[in-house]
Order: structure tokens, then sequence, then C-alpha cells
């Protein structure tokens, strides 16, 4: 199990949507196969084995389970680069947010459940809105993974994405 992508790991193909069904399957099957009590007779070299297999099918799993961690590893998979603490959205989408973070300022300021619940609201049409305008690029990832428009794309749902999720933690937390 040595250099394998995540996806290899549990034999499932390369895609941004995945069946979540076959994956949690999967890793169960491979987390009893893997698991270090099963080697516990065996030489320090297998436990040490067993130990990293395990490992590192729980970090895949982990990273495939998640729909935004999924997205950005089949991304770089693909050869998009993300430079941490430089990336940044869309100024077009900034600006379409403004009015969005003018409401978050007034609850921070005033906080009203009612006020958090229609934010929450409002942020949950804008992420369906972001997801209906990207699903053709998400279909056509399946024939075309290396299309680089498509992945520049990709890419910007990621951002927007991330920044969305960002404001519904923090109006949640």
């Amino acid at each position: 199990m040595n250099d394998k992508n995540y996806f290899e790991i549990f034999n499932i193909p390369i895609d941004i949507e995945i069946d979540k069904k076959k994956l949690t399957q999967s890793y169960y099957a491979l987390t009893m196969k893997y698991h270090p009590d099963r080697f516990m007779l065996e030489d320090q070299n297998a436990q040490r084995l067993a130990i990293e297999n395990t490992s590192k099918i729980n970090d895949a799993y982990k990273i495939l389970k998640d729909d935004q961690l999924r997205l950005k590893y089949v991304l770089t998979l693909s050869g998009v680069e993300f430079v941490e603490g430089k990336e940044t959205v869309p100024q077009e989408f900034l600006m379409e947010m403004m009015d969005f973070n003018e409401g978050i300022m007034e609850y921070k300021m005033d906080p009203d459940e009612e006020a958090r619940i229609s934010l929450i609201e409002k942020l949950t049409e804008i992420e369906n809105k972001l997801l209906l305008d990207i699903s053709p690029f998400f279909t056509k990832f399946k024939t075309e993974p290396n299309n680089e428009i498509g992945l520049v794309l990709i890419k910007n749902y990621y951002l927007k994405n991330q920044y969305l999720r960002n404001i519904k933690n923090n109006l949640n937390g």
C-alpha cells in the first residue's frame, strides 16, 4: 500500500463525486484487514507496516469522505497547485458577497437567532447555486480530467465554497 493515491487504496476511480457507501464499505474492510491487533504475533516490521497502513487508510478515508477535502485532493492530483495563505476567492465573488457580509456585521453587532437562521438559509442558497453552476464541470471531469479551463473553474468553486464554509462555521460557532 506504499505510494498509492487515496482512491487506489479503496479501489474507486479518481473523481470529484464518489459513492460514499462503497467508500465506507471499503474502509471497514481494509481497517479489519490491516488492524494492528491482527499483527500482534508478527515481527516488529510487520507490526510497523500494519500501523503505517492503518494510518494511511484513516488519512485517506478522512479526505475522501469530506466533499471539500476530496475536491482539493482531486485538484491536487490533477496538477492544480495551492499556495497556502496566498489563495483568494475571485474578486467578482467578493463583490457579490458584500451585501451578505453586511448582514453578518449587523448580526454580530446585534445577535438574534432569527437573523442567524436567515443568514444560514441565504448561505445555503448561495452554496446550492454555486454547486448547480459547477455541476456540469464535475460531470465533464469524468471524461476530461485534464481540461485546464474546467480545472480553473473547479478550483474557483473550491475557494468560494471554502470561503462560505468558513462563514457558516463562524455563524454556527
